[in-house]
């Protein structure tokens, strides 16, 4: 004989509920959680720094979807120096 337990969720409450979706929501919370930092950018004239600067961008834009002015905003707070007169 088989035994199965099931932990029943309140907020569930009287709904029929896939096993895996406590785990989904568990996921998405914790994913929310996460905080992606970008690094400003600054004069410097190393095409590598640069390079690498971008790529963070695009980690960070990938995670966080928004519009394109809303990148071209965030992307300009991240020019500081010279690099912030373009």
């Amino acid at each position: 004989m088989t035994v199965v337990m099931e932990i029943v969720n309140p907020t569930h409450a009287g709904r029929i509920v896939p096993r895996n979706h406590d785990r989904l929501e568990e996921d998405d919370r914790y994913l929310k959680n996460i905080k992606l930092y970008v690094s400003n950018f600054d004069d410097r004239l190393d095409p590598q720094y640069y390079l690498d600067w971008v790529m963070g961008l695009k980690r960070y834009f990938k995670w966080y979807e928004m519009s394109q002015e809303r990148r071209i905003c965030f992307t300009a707070m991240k020019l500081v120096g010279q690099a912030g007169y373009y």
